[in-house]
């Protein structure tokens, strides 16, 4: 089941429209259920992929799921262009790149338990946002 609403998926646009302006590139967003949600490039030629989050509160660390985070360092590791997890918080926007260097980071089983979905409950990568770089408030 997808839980994205078109709320989320603006708020992700307005994540990427920021990324634009500061990277001067274009995010593109993938076709539904594809692996990770955007493509980033420059003149046509790819030089990224990204996986967009949006969260209501500020937390001291982010989830990714460990299938997302998988899939965009196989894609990194294969095309040699980096992956790219980024947040839009309350505060600002975080990103981490990464390309095949060793993971570092906790996983944990987390989700969210309000939707009484038990799929949404995985292993998801814990990533401190002392690790990561920001580009808007």
């Amino acid at each position: 089941m997808m839980y994205e609403s078109k709320y989320d998926m603006a708020r992700e646009d307005a994540v990427a429209v920021a990324f634009e302006k500061a990277w001067d590139c274009q995010v593109l967003r993938n076709k539904p259920f594809y692996q990770i949600d955007r493509t980033i490039t420059k003149n046509g030629v790819v030089v990224a992929y990204m996986e967009i989050k949006c969260r209501n509160k500020q937390y001291e660390s982010v989830f990714l799921s460990l299938n997302k985070w998988l899939a965009g360092r196989q894609m990194a590791r294969e095309t040699g262009k980096p992956f790219i997890a980024a947040y839009g918080l309350p505060n600002g926007i975080y990103y981490f790149a990464t390309k095949d260097e060793p993971l570092g980071f906790n996983i944990k089983v987390t989700g969210r338990t309000d939707r009484h979905d038990p799929n949404d409950i995985q292993p998801a990568v814990e990533i401190p946002l002392s690790e990561m770089k920001r580009i808007a408030a």
